[in-house]
C-alpha cells in the first residue's frame, strides 16, 4: 500500500466517516470544546483492514505517535511557559524596570 512491495501483513484501523459537527452557536469556547468532544465521540466510525508490506506494517502506529507526541510536546511547551516562574516576580521592582542592578 505504501511502497509497492507485496503486502504480507494485515492491519486494522478505524476511520471516521464524517467530521464531527456541532449545531448551533456556543457563547463560550469551553462549552464549544465540550460539545465538540461529545460530537467526536458520537461520530460514526468504520474499521477497515488494510494490508502493508513488512517494512511499513507499523505505519498507523508511527503516525499516531507523531500526531499525539507532537500535541503532547506542544502542550508541555505552552503550559510549561505559563507555569514557569517569572524572574521579575522574585526580584525587586526597580531591577526589573531596568533602573537598578
Amino acid at each position: 500500500m505504501c511502497c509497492g512491495q507485496p503486502a504480507v501483513t494485515g492491519v486494522e484501523h478505524t476511520f471516521i466517516l464524517r467530521d464531527p459537527h456541532v449545531a448551533g452557536p456556543s457563547v463560550f469556547w469551553e462549552v464549544f470544546a465540550i460539545r465538540l468532544l461529545i460530537a467526536s465521540a458520537q461520530v460514526p466510525r468504520m474499521r477497515l483492514r488494510t494490508t502493508f508490506c513488512e517494512q511499513h506494517r507499523n505505519y498507523w502506529t508511527f503516525r499516531s505517535f507523531l500526531l499525539f507526541g507532537g500535541l503532547a510536546r506542544l502542550g508541555v511547551i505552552v503550559f510549561g511557559g505559563l507555569l514557569a516562574p517569572n524572574d521579575c516576580f522574585y526580584r525587586r521592582q526597580n531591577v526589573c524596570d531596568g533602573k537598578g542592578g
